[in-house]
């Protein structure tokens, strides 16, 4: 059985090469681009021939990646609320978030603690 931190590392890892493999396949490479008025700025993509998905797919990667060196840890995913499928950005402080939401969280504890009064009554 793996230690805590061992499985947070392993998923760190899992995460930073998928990281890498979405960088790759997109081509992802970074350019300063001034467009419609706007100063310069930082893009990250094929290039400014580059389509909204591709520049949305690689910007996307690209702070990811950020982010994961930034806190050295995976810090979004999908809610653990079994009926609940929404994405989550945990940066605060803190220990990581299992859940979307502070009403996820709580509905998913009082459906625990409802879970252990009826197996203790049993």
């Amino acid at each position: 059985v793996a230690e805590s931190g061992e499985a947070d590392d392993a998923g760190t890892d899992r995460a930073a090469h998928v990281i890498n493999a979405l960088l790759a396949e997109c081509g992802a490479r970074p350019h300063l681009s001034r467009h419609g008025g706007h100063a310069w700025h930082l893009h990250v993509d094929r290039g400014e021939d580059a389509g909204w998905a591709d520049w949305f797919l690689a910007s996307s990667a690209v702070a990811l990646a950020q982010i994961l060196t930034e806190y050295g840890r995976v810090t979004w995913g999908e809610c653990a609320a079994p009926r609940c499928a929404t994405l989550y950005l945990g940066t605060g402080p803190g220990s990581a978030h299992r859940y979307c939401s502070a009403a996820c969280a709580s509905r998913e504890r009082v459906a625990a603690h409802r879970r252990r009064r009826r197996a203790g009554a049993e």
